[in-house]
């Protein structure tokens, strides 16, 4: 299949809104690099440029699923405050919950948990998220 480009959108360039998608993208992706790297700073420059507290990135990841699975749960707790979703689902089937339990973050869970994430939802395979863990503390609070 062949696309073809009207010519006058070749010449002005692309719109804006394309635009402002890239910056958008870019940001979010400086994003996930940020909440790796644990920066606060270079997280909130980034949500100041752009990406979004509630924004899939790549692989369909959230913000708060990389601070769960990075166990930065200062970052988790400022993006709760600011409405991040806690039941959102990864292509791959995570939730924030999931990356916490399977990276093995007791506090990470406790904070989720407490926040109200569901801890009954399911593995992709339709067990429960014990399977996922051998850390008592984790399974202690999965089982309460």
């Amino acid at each position: 299949m062949v696309i073809l480009i009207p010519q006058n959108n070749i010449a002005n360039g692309p719109p804006n809104n394309i635009a402002n998608t890239n910056q958008a993208y870019n940001s979010q992706c400086a994003m996930e690099a940020a909440i790796r790297d644990n920066n606060f700073e270079d997280m909130l420059n980034c949500v100041n440029n752009g990406a979004s507290v509630h924004g899939f990135g790549d692989l369909s990841i959230t913000p708060l699923m990389w601070a769960a699975h990075y166990g930065n749960v200062n970052i988790m707790i400022w993006l709760c405050d600011q409405g991040a979703d806690i039941e959102a689902v990864s292509w791959a089937g995570f939730t924030a919950l999931t990356d916490a339990v399977v990276k093995g973050y007791p506090e990470a869970v406790s904070m989720l948990l407490n926040r109200g994430a569901n801890r009954n939802v399911l593995t992709t395979s339709g067990e429960a998220l014990t399977i996922l863990t051998q850390n008592q503390e984790i399974l202690s609070m999965l089982n309460h």
